[in-house]
C-alpha cells in the first residue's frame, strides 16, 4: 500500500469531509515537500531575531549520531545560561539538524533574542561540546529571515539517531494555526475508507453528489433538492 491510497471520511446528515491518507514521512517523495514546506511556514511564524548555527567538531571523536546528541544537550544547556547567569528570559527557538557534505551534524536555530555575541557563546560550546565554531547573526528584517529559512532550516533536515529532525519551544509559534489535517483520532465520526481519494471522487459523483476539491481534500454534499441515497443520513454508500 502506497502514501495516499487510502482515504479519512467524515460524513453527517447532508454532507461530509474526505482527505487523502497520507504517510507524512520525510522519505516519502510525495510527503517530503509538503513537510519541507510546513516547517518553512513555522519557522517563520516565530519571527526569529537571531540566526545561531553550531557545528561539531571532528576533534571530539565523536560519531555523527554522538555529535549530534551532544548538540542538543549544547544548546539546552545554553539556553539555561543565558536564563541564568544573563538574566534573560528562557528564548523561544525552532532547531532544525542538517547533514554536511561529510556527514557532521549542523544545528540551525532560529531564535527570539537579544544579542549574545560570539565570544561567549564559542567559549560555552568549547566547555559543552568542544566544538567552538559557531555562526551566530542578527536578523534584520523578515527577507532577511525568509532567505535564511530557505537556505538552511528547510532544505534538507536530517534525523540523526537519538534526536529529531527539528524541534521548538512552545511558544514559538507567534500565529498559530489550525492543522490543515482532520484530527482523525480526536474527532467524532471520522473513518477509514479503503478506496483513495481518487475513487471515493469518482464514486460520489456517480451518486449524484455535488463536489468541491481542495488540494487532498474533498467536501461533498446532496442536492437539497432531493434526499440522499436511500434517504440514508449516514450516506450508507461511502461505507
Amino acid at each position: 500500500m502506497y502514501c495516499g491510497d487510502t482515504s479519512l471520511v467524515n460524513t453527517n446528515t447532508w454532507e461530509g469531509t474526505a482527505t487523502a491518507l497520507l504517510c507524512k514521512c520525510w522519505t516519502c517523495p510525495d510527503c517530503a515537500p509538503r513537510r519541507k514546506a510546513q516547517l518553512k511556514a513555522l519557522a517563520h511564524r516565530g519571527h526569529p531575531t537571531t540566526f545561531i548555527t553550531l557545528t561539531a567538531s571532528p576533534a571530539a571523536g565523536e560519531t555523527d549520531a554522538e555529535a549530534a546528541q551532544t548538540l542538543v544537550k549544547a544548546w539546552r544547556r545554553i539556553r539555561r545560561d543565558l536564563v541564568e547567569k544573563k538574566g534573560m528570559k528562557n528564548p523561544p527557538f525552532i532547531a532544525v539538524f542538517e547533514k554536511t557534505k561529510k556527514g557532521r551534524p549542523h544545528l540551525h536555530i532560529l531564535v527570539r533574542l537579544p544579542f549574545v555575541s560570539q565570544k561567549w557563546l564559542s567559549n560555552r560550546m568549547r566547555e559543552l561540546a568542544r566544538s567552538p565554531i559557531v555562526d551566530i547573526r542578527r536578523v534584520h528584517n523578515d527577507r532577511h529571515a525568509a532567505s535564511y529559512v530557505s537556505k538552511y532550516l528547510a532544505k534538507d533536515p536530517t534525523r540523526f539517531s537519538g534526536c529529531k529532525r527539528y524541534w521548538r519551544s512552545l511558544d514559538w509559534d507567534l500565529n498559530i494555526v489550525l492543522d490543515d489535517e482532520p484530527p482523525f483520532e480526536k474527532a467524532f465520526g471520522w473513518h477509514h475508507d479503503q478506496r483513495s481519494i481518487y475513487q471515493l471522487h469518482h464514486d460520489l459523483r456517480q451518486m449524484g453528489f455535488v463536489i468541491n476539491i481542495e488540494g487532498n481534500r474533498i467536501t461533498f454534499c446532496w442536492p437539497w433538492q432531493t434526499a440522499p441515497p436511500n434517504n440514508n443520513p449516514s450516506f450508507n454508500g461511502l461505507r
